[in-house]
Protein backbone atom coordinates (compact mmCIF):
# COMPACT_ATOMS: atom_id res chain seq x y z
CA UNK A 1 0.00 0.00 0.00
CA UNK A 2 2.76 2.69 0.43
CA UNK A 3 4.60 1.52 -2.22
CA UNK A 4 1.67 2.48 -4.36
CA UNK A 5 0.95 5.77 -2.42
CA UNK A 6 4.74 6.81 -3.54
CA UNK A 7 4.02 6.20 -6.97
CA UNK A 8 0.78 8.38 -7.19
CA UNK A 9 3.21 10.50 -5.44
CA UNK A 10 6.16 10.38 -7.83
CA UNK A 11 3.44 10.82 -11.39
CA UNK A 12 1.91 13.68 -9.71
CA UNK A 13 5.27 15.47 -9.11
CA UNK A 14 5.88 14.90 -12.90
CA UNK A 15 2.81 15.02 -14.88
CA UNK A 16 1.26 18.30 -12.39
CA UNK A 17 3.25 20.81 -14.45
CA UNK A 18 2.69 19.47 -17.94
CA UNK A 19 0.14 21.00 -20.35
CA UNK A 20 -2.13 18.98 -22.01
CA UNK A 21 -2.02 19.33 -25.78
CA UNK A 22 -4.70 19.05 -28.00
CA UNK A 23 -3.98 16.34 -30.55
CA UNK A 24 -6.80 17.09 -32.37
CA UNK A 25 -9.54 15.12 -34.43
CA UNK A 26 -8.54 12.03 -35.83
CA UNK A 27 -10.73 9.70 -38.35
CA UNK A 28 -14.63 10.68 -38.89
CA UNK A 29 -16.83 11.98 -36.81
CA UNK A 30 -20.35 10.02 -36.21
CA UNK A 31 -23.23 11.95 -34.75
CA UNK A 32 -24.22 9.90 -30.79
CA UNK A 33 -27.63 9.01 -31.52
CA UNK A 34 -28.11 6.67 -28.50
CA UNK A 35 -30.97 8.23 -26.25
CA UNK A 36 -30.13 9.56 -22.72
CA UNK A 37 -31.04 7.98 -19.58
CA UNK A 38 -33.84 10.64 -18.85
CA UNK A 39 -35.26 10.15 -22.03
CA UNK A 40 -35.39 6.46 -21.63
CA UNK A 41 -36.91 6.74 -17.98
CA UNK A 42 -39.81 9.42 -19.28
CA UNK A 43 -40.74 7.06 -22.38
CA UNK A 44 -40.62 4.27 -20.06
CA UNK A 45 -43.23 6.10 -16.98
CA UNK A 46 -45.42 7.14 -20.19
CA UNK A 47 -45.98 3.79 -21.61
CA UNK A 48 -46.07 2.72 -18.03
CA UNK A 49 -50.23 1.38 -17.44
CA UNK A 50 -50.93 2.22 -14.00
CA UNK A 51 -54.63 1.02 -13.89
CA UNK A 52 -53.49 -2.64 -15.81
CA UNK A 53 -50.55 -3.04 -13.26
CA UNK A 54 -53.12 -2.27 -9.86
CA UNK A 55 -55.86 -4.76 -11.50
CA UNK A 56 -52.81 -7.28 -11.48
CA UNK A 57 -52.01 -6.82 -8.06
CA UNK A 58 -55.19 -6.66 -6.61
CA UNK A 59 -55.80 -10.48 -8.30
CA UNK A 60 -52.74 -11.50 -7.09
CA UNK A 61 -54.06 -10.28 -3.70
CA UNK A 62 -57.03 -12.08 -3.87
CA UNK A 63 -55.71 -15.11 -5.00
CA UNK A 64 -53.19 -15.30 -2.06
CA UNK A 65 -56.02 -14.99 0.76
CA UNK A 66 -57.83 -18.21 -0.93
CA UNK A 67 -57.34 -21.63 1.06
CA UNK A 68 -57.50 -24.50 -1.31
CA UNK A 69 -58.56 -27.74 -0.01
CA UNK A 70 -60.13 -30.97 -1.05
CA UNK A 71 -61.87 -31.17 2.38
CA UNK A 72 -65.46 -30.57 1.14
CA UNK A 73 -68.58 -30.02 3.44
CA UNK A 74 -70.13 -32.48 5.57
CA UNK A 75 -73.20 -34.60 4.27
CA UNK A 76 -74.22 -36.08 7.69
CA UNK A 77 -73.49 -35.01 11.48
CA UNK A 78 -71.43 -37.79 12.78
CA UNK A 79 -69.28 -38.29 16.14
CA UNK A 80 -66.34 -39.87 16.68
CA UNK A 81 -63.00 -40.26 19.66
CA UNK A 82 -59.89 -38.98 17.97
CA UNK A 83 -56.46 -40.53 20.06
CA UNK A 84 -53.73 -38.81 19.42
CA UNK A 85 -51.29 -41.55 20.45
CA UNK A 86 -48.76 -42.64 18.49
CA UNK A 87 -46.10 -45.60 18.35
CA UNK A 88 -42.61 -44.36 18.33
CA UNK A 89 -40.73 -45.66 14.90
CA UNK A 90 -37.61 -45.54 15.97
CA UNK A 91 -35.28 -44.76 19.02
CA UNK A 92 -35.87 -40.85 19.72
CA UNK A 93 -32.56 -39.79 21.57
CA UNK A 94 -31.69 -36.21 23.38
CA UNK A 95 -28.73 -34.32 21.06
CA UNK A 96 -24.63 -34.46 22.38
CA UNK A 97 -25.90 -36.99 25.26
CA UNK A 98 -27.02 -39.58 23.83
CA UNK A 99 -29.70 -40.68 26.09
CA UNK A 100 -32.72 -42.27 24.79
CA UNK A 101 -36.23 -40.24 25.22
CA UNK A 102 -38.21 -42.66 23.68
CA UNK A 103 -37.38 -46.65 22.57
CA UNK A 104 -39.03 -47.77 19.13
CA UNK A 105 -42.27 -49.48 19.99
CA UNK A 106 -43.06 -46.92 22.83
CA UNK A 107 -46.61 -45.31 23.18
CA UNK A 108 -46.61 -41.48 23.00
CA UNK A 109 -49.60 -39.31 23.59
CA UNK A 110 -48.72 -35.66 22.99
CA UNK A 111 -51.67 -34.54 25.30
CA UNK A 112 -50.41 -36.54 28.22
CA UNK A 113 -46.02 -36.04 28.20
CA UNK A 114 -46.17 -32.23 27.03
CA UNK A 115 -49.40 -31.48 29.67
CA UNK A 116 -51.57 -30.01 27.17
CA UNK A 117 -54.94 -29.03 27.62
CA UNK A 118 -57.10 -26.87 25.37
CA UNK A 119 -59.48 -25.22 26.96
CA UNK A 120 -61.70 -24.01 24.18
CA UNK A 121 -63.08 -25.54 20.86
CA UNK A 122 -61.44 -26.09 17.88
CA UNK A 123 -63.80 -25.36 15.13
CA UNK A 124 -62.44 -26.27 11.71
CA UNK A 125 -64.62 -24.55 8.77
CA UNK A 126 -64.98 -23.30 5.08
CA UNK A 127 -65.02 -19.65 5.28
CA UNK A 128 -66.63 -19.72 1.83
CA UNK A 129 -69.92 -21.32 3.36
CA UNK A 130 -72.00 -18.32 4.95
CA UNK A 131 -73.57 -20.99 7.51
CA UNK A 132 -70.58 -22.04 8.80
CA UNK A 133 -68.95 -18.55 9.01
CA UNK A 134 -72.17 -17.39 11.05
CA UNK A 135 -71.64 -20.51 13.43
CA UNK A 136 -68.38 -19.34 13.70
CA UNK A 137 -69.29 -16.33 15.20
CA UNK A 138 -71.22 -17.06 17.21
CA UNK A 139 -68.77 -19.68 19.06
CA UNK A 140 -65.53 -17.50 18.50
CA UNK A 141 -65.21 -16.20 21.82
CA UNK A 142 -65.44 -20.25 22.97
CA UNK A 143 -63.88 -21.81 20.35
CA UNK A 144 -60.38 -21.40 18.46
CA UNK A 145 -61.14 -20.87 14.69
CA UNK A 146 -59.30 -22.49 12.31
CA UNK A 147 -59.99 -21.97 8.18
CA UNK A 148 -59.35 -24.89 6.52
CA UNK A 149 -60.72 -23.55 2.87
CA UNK A 150 -62.00 -20.66 1.76
CA UNK A 151 -61.51 -17.04 1.00
CA UNK A 152 -60.26 -15.12 4.15
CA UNK A 153 -62.06 -11.71 3.51
CA UNK A 154 -65.21 -13.70 4.36
CA UNK A 155 -63.50 -13.65 7.66
CA UNK A 156 -63.94 -9.85 8.18
CA UNK A 157 -67.80 -9.26 7.42
CA UNK A 158 -67.65 -11.28 10.85
CA UNK A 159 -64.75 -10.33 12.58
CA UNK A 160 -63.95 -13.46 13.03
CA UNK A 161 -60.16 -14.11 14.54
CA UNK A 162 -58.74 -17.17 12.42
CA UNK A 163 -55.77 -19.26 11.97
CA UNK A 164 -55.14 -20.71 8.56
CA UNK A 165 -54.81 -24.33 8.15
CA UNK A 166 -51.53 -26.04 7.68
CA UNK A 167 -51.42 -29.27 5.73
CA UNK A 168 -47.96 -30.56 7.69
CA UNK A 169 -48.71 -29.01 11.12
CA UNK A 170 -52.60 -29.04 11.90
CA UNK A 171 -53.19 -31.47 8.89
CA UNK A 172 -50.60 -34.08 10.64
CA UNK A 173 -52.09 -32.98 14.26
CA UNK A 174 -55.37 -33.62 13.44
CA UNK A 175 -57.95 -35.51 11.32
CA UNK A 176 -60.19 -33.80 9.18
CA UNK A 177 -62.84 -35.54 7.30
CA UNK A 178 -65.37 -32.51 6.71
CA UNK A 179 -66.35 -29.47 7.32
CA UNK A 180 -67.18 -28.26 9.76
CA UNK A 181 -65.59 -30.35 12.68
CA UNK A 182 -65.16 -29.40 15.97
CA UNK A 183 -62.71 -30.84 18.34
CA UNK A 184 -63.37 -30.77 21.87
CA UNK A 185 -60.17 -31.83 24.48
CA UNK A 186 -61.39 -35.15 26.68
CA UNK A 187 -58.28 -35.83 28.69
CA UNK A 188 -56.08 -37.53 26.38
CA UNK A 189 -58.59 -37.98 23.71
CA UNK A 190 -60.44 -35.41 21.72
CA UNK A 191 -64.51 -35.78 21.17
CA UNK A 192 -64.88 -34.78 17.25
CA UNK A 193 -68.08 -33.41 16.13
CA UNK A 194 -69.19 -33.24 12.25
CA UNK A 195 -71.85 -31.38 11.12
CA UNK A 196 -73.75 -30.81 7.85
CA UNK A 197 -75.82 -27.52 8.51
CA UNK A 198 -79.46 -27.69 7.01
CA UNK A 199 -80.60 -24.60 4.82
CA UNK A 200 -82.30 -23.27 7.73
Amino acid sequence: MKALVLIFVILNFIYANEEYVDLGIRGQMHEIKEKSFLTLLNEKAQAFNYKEWKKKTLEAIDKSLIIKSEIGNCKKNNQWIFDPTITIEEDIKMPYFNKILYKKGDRYNPLIENNINFRRYIFFINADDEKQLALAYKYSNAAQIITVKGNLLNLKKYSIPAAIYREKIEGKAFKINCLPTVYTQDGSTFKVNEYKLDDK
